[in-house]
């Protein structure tokens, strides 16, 4: 079944297939496309097209929009809400890492040379148990930090408890 959302401007609709659906919810659970492609019985090159016209469709670039752009405009579920407490640094670098398309750009939103930008990453990753990038955007629609239809917007006020993650691999 496919699903539909009304872009931002109010003019017209997108719809997903339902393979397009099933391709997005395998890079939301951190898959891999060599993974997905085995999972579906496709190859590579046909997940990474399915990524590029999905794209297409939710006018985003890269798998991190893509997936963010898929969770604000209600293609995926939300995932299940996770507490945690992070920094306003924190929350800069997990909405940079969505909103640029390339590491460079991630980098110059964030003003840091790009090997401190990947590894303040790569840490907010670890903590938060990230098995790769499209989950690590999952992760950040879970715990709050990733909302609305902008990854600018302001995030909501934090809970105090400690972060935490389901202990099983296919959460969220």
């Amino acid at each position: 079944m496919a699903v539909r959302s009304r872009h931002e401007d109010g003019l017209h609709t997108t719809r997903l297939t339902g393979t397009e659906l099933t391709v997005l919810g395998h890079f939301a659970r951190g898959r891999t496309r060599k993974s997905i492609a085995r999972a579906t019985a496709v190859t590579e090159t046909t997940v990474s097209t399915h990524l590029t016209r999905i794209g297409g469709k939710l006018l985003a670039s890269g798998l991190t929009a893509v997936l963010h752009a898929a969770y604000t405009g209600g293609h995926l579920p939300p995932p299940t809400p996770l507490p945690g407490v992070f920094t306003e640094a924190e929350r800069r670098v997990w909405r940079a890492c969505v909103a640029a398309s390339t590491d460079t750009a991630m980098a110059r939103a964030l003003r840091l040379p790009p090997h401190e930008a990947k590894r303040q990453v790569d840490n907010l990753m670890k903590k938060v148990k990230a098995l790769s990038r499209g989950h690590f955007v999952t992760l950040g629609h879970a715990y709050g930090v990733l909302t609305g239809s902008t990854v600018n917007a302001r995030p909501q006020k934090a809970s105090t408890s400690m972060p935490t993650r389901p202990a099983s691999a296919s959460a969220p």
